[in-house]
């Protein structure tokens, strides 16, 4: 998180699950201008369905998916013009690009 901060010059903030993120977006009414979700930070707790409901509930909001090359045909059908597939192992720097490109084409710029 503060590698991405630093490297994209955005605020930042981390959920350790999509749980939480879940819990974010509705106890505390956050509207993320985008989403990086590493498929395998905890093994074995995210499935498709799970980051499929997190995207679910942010419709205008892109994301970054991290995924192992396994995870991504089985994530396939959340392809979207808003979200970028990262195969392991990936640098911060390609997710700093990939979230900057996103942030672009959506017209938002650092703060």
């Amino acid at each position: 998180q503060a590698q991405l901060c630093e490297t994209c010059n955005y605020d930042t903030i981390s959920a350790p699950g999509v749980g939480e993120a879940l819990t974010l977006l509705h106890l505390a009414r956050m509207r993320p201008v985008l989403v990086v979700v590493d498929t395998g930070q905890a093994p074995g707790e995210l499935g498709p369905a799970d980051i499929e409901h997190l995207l679910y509930q942010l419709p205008e909001t892109p994301a970054v998916l991290i995924t192992s090359a396994l995870q991504r045909s089985a994530l396939a059908p959340l392809s979207t013009h808003r979200t970028v597939f990262l195969t392991r192992p990936v640098s911060i720097g390609a997710v700093a690009e990939a979230a900057r490109r996103l942030l672009e084409q959506k017209g938002h710029t650092p703060e």
